[in-house]
């Protein structure tokens, strides 16, 4: 292999893989951030100097070069926001990202703090939309009124194709789709605000009048509430970004150098595996196959003509290498190709023009914007512990100490008018109340009737004779002779229980209705507290009060 795949650094990279634990805030309003905002201007600042200052050699240019370039493309090919002169060289550059879906308003936090970010450090942010993956659901999900009740359900959007990746969607049923805001209003339970759904859904109808676009109308449906919000964020799609000359130069060097790369992949993975000991070979993702003659490159494949993503492999024969996805579609890299990275680059293009896209998978994306292009980056939870693995990645393959990244998250509870009180009586303390009731039906009485005293005082002298009576020490003759007292004294307390059962009646089935209510009121809290509805069913005042809970910081 030609020596523009070896990597050079002078910096001690030391492994730092330890496990972590996220979890989302429970609360309304309530916000997840690690580091917290009151440190991370410092941190950024220290990610630029690391950047700055490193004389790390990637395939024989400098991470400095790599940087440049890189954040040029970015920025060139994105949209959105005003680009003073000078910004892609010197501004810091705030990211995040996230699937093209209908997410719901503690993923819209990452795009308030990138801009809150910005702000604050004089620079720019914005978000990328990860279109390469596949379309998991074609449903709304939204809580409704049924007989009195709120229920959770759901509407079809449109009949999009399971398994196609977001790039290649379409709009399928158009009637369908432009109806959703209709269709919704019909099953939403009341909300005490309006929803943005009717003007949000307006842009996303608007945008893809003309060419189905399905995530151009879904980014411009977002955009339009996140300048309502008064976010100026730019916005560029993985698919933009795939087809930049500095990725292409990316992954050509990855093609270069394929073994070594892939096995670090694969160790980090391992790594994580031990550090959470994780039995699964698949979780949280698989291996990547590295054998004599085929190696599995961490990136997914498909055509125009076949829009169903594959995993890509390199594949070595004694006279050729192609590219493959081990299903029937192949590409032979000449020769003269693998001797250079622009050769590689060259050809690379040269099978984009055909209409063959190589989209990179998680971990190797959210490593090229970490390590060529952000000065931060923004993940929910999810994405974080995904890249406790790319941080494995980057100090174990290119020796370069990870940078830091932000994980953030919300909640934020619709406004509904049918409130769900929290301080309801919880049910699991009901119904140990009513065990407890069932076993002793005389605490229940707020007066004894002289047969409830007798029944009592009856029973506490059976017990009384029960704990005198005990077995511990005696022969087994004893035991045996003692067996008759004791079973009649146990099938009297039981005969007594039943009788002040009977006398009480009327108040154990009302404590049995409130553990009734107590379970139907916790059902409806859960509907009416769920986190994850799409932020578009929300009214903008409730959007901004999530904003404006992250900017008085207060985090939990």
């Amino acid at each position: 292999m030609n020596t523009d795949t070896v990597i050079q650094d002078t910096t001690d990279c030391a492994q730092r893989l330890t496990a972590t634990q996220y979890r989302a805030p429970r609360g309304d309003l309530e916000l997840f951030l690690q580091p917290k905002l009151e440190q991370t201007v410092e941190r950024i600042l220290a990610n630029r100097q690391q950047f700055q200052q490193s004389e790390l050699v990637i395939w024989g240019r400098s991470l400095g070069e790599w940087r440049r370039a890189a954040r040029h493309d970015f920025l060139q090919a994105s949209t959105g926001g005003s680009l003073p002169e000078g910004l892609c060289e010197h501004a810091p550059l705030i990211l995040t990202g996230h699937q093209p879906e209908l997410y719901h308003p503690g993923v819209l936090l990452k795009n308030m703090l990138a801009g809150h970010l910005a702000d604050a450090v004089d620079g720019c942010a914005a978000n990328v939309t990860i279109d390469s993956d596949v379309v998991k659901s074609r449903r709304m999900t939204l809580p409704s009124l049924v007989e009195d009740q709120l229920e959770k359900s759901s509407l079809v959007i449109d009949e999009w194709a399971f398994g196609c990746p977001w790039e290649e969607t379409g709009i399928v049923n158009r009637e369908q789709f432009e109806t959703l805001p209709e269709r919704a209003s019909r099953h939403i339970a009341p909300l005490s605000q309006s929803s943005l759904l009717p003007a949000f859904w307006e842009e996303v109808v608007s945008r893809t009048a003309g060419d189905d676009d399905l995530v151009d109308g879904l980014i411009a449906g977002r955009q339009y509430v996140e300048h309502r919000l008064g976010l100026q964020n730019r916005e560029i799609r993985l698919s933009q970004i795939a087809e930049t000359d500095t990725f292409l130069h990316f992954l050509a060097g990855i093609i270069g150098d394929a073994e070594k790369f892939c096995r670090d992949y694969n160790q980090a993975l391992f790594d994580y595996r031990a550090c959470y000991d994780l039995k699964s070979d698949s979780h949280p993702m698989p291996d990547l196959v590295v054998t004599g003659d085929l190696i599995e490159l961490p990136f997914w494949v498909w055509t125009n003509e076949r829009p169903r993503r594959k995993g890509l492999y390199l594949r070595r024969t004694t006279d050729a290498v192609e590219l493959t996805d081990d299903h029937g579609w192949s590409e032979e890299i000449p020769l003269t190709a693998m001797e250079s990275s622009e050769n590689r680059v060259a050809f690379l293009q040269e099978l984009a023009s055909r209409g063959i896209k190589i989209r990179s998978r998680a971990l190797v994306t959210t490593l090229y914007l970490r390590l060529f292009v952000a000065d931060w980056f923004i993940h929910g939870i999810g994405g974080a512990k995904y890249d406790e693995i790319t941080d494995d990645l980057i100090c174990r393959y290119f020796r370069f100490p990870p940078p830091d990244y932000q994980v953030a998250t919300g909640t934020a509870f619709l406004p509904l008018k049918r409130r769900i009180d929290p301080d309801e009586a919880d049910p699991v303390e009901l119904k140990n109340r009513l065990r407890h009731a069932e076993e002793n039906p005389e605490l229940l009485f707020s007066e004894h009737s002289q047969q409830v005293v007798d029944l009592i005082d009856e029973k506490r002298s059976l017990i009384r004779d029960r704990e005198e009576s005990r077995t511990q020490g005696l022969s087994r003759r004893q035991r045996r002779e003692l067996r008759p007292r004791n079973q009649e004294r146990h099938e009297r307390l039981k005969q007594i229980r039943a009788e002040l059962a009977a006398l009480a009646e009327r108040p154990l089935q009302e404590l049995r209705d409130q553990v009734v209510r107590a379970e139907q009121l916790r059902e409806q809290r859960t509907v009416s507290a769920d986190r994850e509805y799409p932020f578009c069913l929300y009214p903008l005042s409730k959007l901004q009060e999530l904003q404006h809970a992250l900017t008085r910081n207060k985090t939990v």
